[in-house]
């Protein structure tokens, strides 16, 4: 693999997840068939994804009259980041949705139920990254202690690869929580024991980005290894 893209490396029974180590909450599955041309696109295409992060501050810091983040943690509504996201070529939403979940475990199990329902990702495939998803949500957390903002949220991105078209699809997804769901997620403590009916209220937009020369994220299927 290249060395030179910073990621971590999550082993699983069928193969590895790829991912960030930091604020920014980058993934990518990798099979254990995945052969190198394939393996070399979706690395690129993780690589790009890593540098539209930046791409999407600065543009908050143009579109925001305030302070648009601190840390991993985003001090904007669903509407001030599309705003954002527009002024971002190639970048496009697909969907804005709200919605209320009752979760319940331990912090770690009712983490991993949230992003399961927000990227829309099954346990089965997600639970590998169950310890690295509850410290990102650590980080998240003491970020929002920080600060008094009426609007918090994240900014993930998944990188997926369709074999059928042999394409790369970058889909971040922007999630933000109401008052109330911040006052009860200020006060968790994750190392503590069930959390009993943790009703959690968010709003989701997501976006998937296309790069403007489309050559770049597809495998061309006759081409040799």
């Amino acid at each position: 693999m290249n060395k030179s893209i910073p990621y971590c490396i999550t082993p699983t029974p069928d193969g590895a997840w790829l991912h960030t180590c930091n604020e920014n909450l980058l993934l990518a599955s990798l099979s254990k068939d995945t052969d190198n041309k394939t393996e070399t696109i979706i690395l690129e295409t993780f690589k790009n994804a890593l540098a539209l992060f930046v791409e999407i501050r600065a543009a908050l810091k143009k579109t925001c009259h305030t302070t648009p983040f601190i840390g991993g943690l985003y001090l904007v509504d669903g509407t001030e980041m599309q705003n954002a996201m527009i002024t971002i070529n190639g970048m496009g939403e697909t969907s804005a949705y709200s919605s209320t979940k009752s979760y319940s475990g331990t912090p770690s199990a009712v983490n991993l139920q949230f992003f399961e329902d927000v990227l829309g990702i099954s346990n089965d495939k997600l639970k590998y990254l169950e310890s690295n998803l509850l410290r990102y949500m650590k980080i998240i957390q003491e970020d929002a202690k920080r600060v008094t903002a009426e609007t918090i949220g994240i900014l993930t991105c998944v990188v997926g690869y369709v074999e059928l078209t042999g394409t790369t699809v970058t889909t971040f997804t922007y999630v933000t929580a109401t008052s109330t769901t911040k006052d009860q997620f200020d006060k968790i403590d994750c190392g503590c024991n069930d959390l009993d009916k943790f009703n959690y209220e968010f709003n989701i937009v997501k976006f998937n980005y296309s790069p403007v020369n489309s050559v770049a994220s597809k495998v061309v299927a006759n081409e040799n290894n």
